[in-house]
């Protein structure tokens, strides 16, 4: 019984919980609005694969294609885009050329598309029929995370799909190869399944099968408790799980040469001075905190090794917002250390 299936993963440890460098002059995404193509006469088996997202799970779900080049947005504005009626062109700003990365935003499913879908029989609607054994999203629970568990498919145990099917269902294959599985980063690319359990008949499930003949990583998020099939997960590198050993939450803040360190996330360290607050009263408010600036830590260099005279880059006209507890928990902190910096002043004099 599920001989077809490893009920583990592979793990990546780290130290630390890894953070997005904070950039302050980071460009946003180039976002512009597409109008939608006329409704064609016919559908397509690309156009159904996407449609019947539309068609059975609500005209609000929304789908990003990726795409390098022109020939797959010409592709997907001629078979797929039609049936949507809100459409975003993307393109990372940080990328220029041919392999900027860009993709295609569609949401709202065209009403008079439907009955359409509904007359169109392509060889790829009983793989979506077996995606979506039911159409009640509603039905999916997600709340506790604890009790996923991940299994990977040996997809070589997998029964390949007939030959003449597999024909017929190449242009997809080819499609899915060209944009969502020509990412950078594993894993590219996912389903939700409804209607799943985990037994050993899913081994024989035709979009299954499909994938298996191409995508070589497989895997399945299952609800321990239920056997519900949450997530179906695909890449053409190994999929790895990023497991943290050490501290997952900023560090304490910590004094270097009359300076507090905080660690405020995205490699910035905001540095307030206690030489400046050793002659005042206790501070009540961030009003009253005349000198403190935030840093970006240099590449490579960790909180502890963190200096703000050697190895950070001041960011200028920079400011950032923090909850009111955080703020309290701050404000604390300050007030010990300069009364902690006071008390050995008097003990040296």
């Amino acid at each position: 019984m599920y001989n077809w299936l490893k009920n583990y993963s592979e793990l990546e440890y780290s130290s630390e919980r890894k953070q997005e460098r904070w950039r302050p002059n980071t460009k946003f995404p180039r976002i512009q609005k597409i109008d939608p193509p006329h409704l064609p006469e016919a559908m397509s088996l690309l156009g159904q694969y996407y449609a019947a997202v539309g068609a059975w799970l609500g005209d609000s779900i929304h789908i990003q294609i990726p795409f390098r080049d022109e020939t797959e947005q010409d592709l997907i504005m001629r078979e797929i885009a039609p049936y949507f009626t809100k459409l975003l062109h993307v393109r990372d700003s940080e990328e220029q050329g041919e392999n900027a990365r860009q993709s295609l935003s569609l949401q709202n499913f065209r009403p008079e598309a439907h009955p359409l879908f509904e007359q169109t029989d392509t060889a790829v609607l009983p793989l979506m029929r077996d995606l979506y054994k039911h159409r009640k999203l509603e039905e999916t629970h997600w709340e506790n995370e604890k009790s996923r568990i991940r299994f990977q498919i040996l997809t070589s145990s997998l029964e390949p799909l007939p030959a003449a099917q597999h024909r017929e269902l190449e242009p997809l294959r080819e499609f899915l190869l060209r944009t969502h599985f020509n990412l950078e980063t594993p894993p590219e690319y996912g389903l939700f399944p409804l209607g799943w359990k985990l037994e050993d008949e899913l081994k024989h499930s035709l979009i299954l099968r499909f994938f298996a003949g191409f995508v070589p990583h497989l895997e399945l998020y299952v609800d321990a408790d239920t056997r519900e099939v949450l997530l179906l997960l695909m890449s053409m590198s190994p999929i790895k799980h990023e497991l943290t050993l050490e501290r997952s939450v900023p560090a304490a803040p910590r004094v270097n040469r009359g300076y507090l360190y905080f660690e405020i996330g995205g490699e910035t360290v905001l540095v307030v001075n206690l030489h400046a607050l050793e002659c005042k009263e206790t501070l009540r408010s961030w009003r009253e905190l005349e000198d403190a600036r935030s840093y970006l830590r240099d590449e490579g260099v960790n909180f502890e090794e963190f200096d703000h005279e050697q190895n950070g880059e001041l960011l200028e006209g920079t400011f950032f917002l923090f909850e009111q507890k955080d703020s309290d928990k701050m404000m604390e902190a300050i007030n010990r250390a300069v009364e902690e910096r006071r008390g050995r002043n008097e003990l040296r004099s």
